[in-house]
């Protein structure tokens, strides 16, 4: 009986082993061609175009003023960034810490209708209908409690010069 026990422990080992050994093929594969997918980086821009950042942010007066600062603080002109932020639903102050940090806020109350989906497309009406939608080159959808490298901007402008029309950057929330 222990031989059996033994032999079965044996093979759900292999088993398990065999269903995740794949992550770490790719982890490789991923480090050995981390040269080759750097040849691939867009060129620099010889045009900079105007861009905008979203963020659909609810109850985040904690974070939402980092992100907005660290958009502030790119390596690109700031005449040609315009952050907007859809208060959601707040019930706290972000609306608030938004406004003083710099961002065009908008509020929203809408308990039917919950969401980023939806408050982003409240958001795009409200540019639509202040005829601003045609004044960009692309969007940046941001959470509230992201941060921004110094040359994002310049980086994604450089990917849509270069022909990129849709564009995800490295994310990662902090909360």
């Amino acid at each position: 009986m222990l031989d059996l026990i033994h032999a079965f422990n044996l093979l759900l080992s292999v088993a398990v082993t065999a269903a995740f050994a794949y992550q770490g093929a790719f982890m490789l594969v991923g480090f050995l061609n981390r040269r080759r997918a750097e040849q691939y980086d867009a060129p620099p821009a010889r045009e900079l175009r105007r861009y905008a950042a979203l963020i659909a942010a609810r109850n985040e007066e904690a974070v939402i003023a980092e992100l907005i600062e660290s958009l502030r603080a790119q390596d690109y002109p700031a005449d040609k960034l315009d952050i907007f932020v859809v208060a959601d639903n707040c019930t706290d102050a972000t609306a608030a810490v938004a406004r003083q940090a710099g961002a065009q806020v908008f509020e929203r109350f809408d308990t039917a209708r919950v969401g980023k989906g939806y408050a982003l497309d409240f958001l795009f009406c409200r540019l639509r209908e202040a005829g601003l939608e045609q004044d960009y080159a692309g969007y940046f959808v941001f959470d509230a409690d992201n941060l921004v490298d110094r040359r994002f901007l310049s980086e994604m402008n450089n990917a849509y010069m270069a022909g990129a029309r849709v564009a995800q950057g490295y994310r990662d929330s902090k909360n």
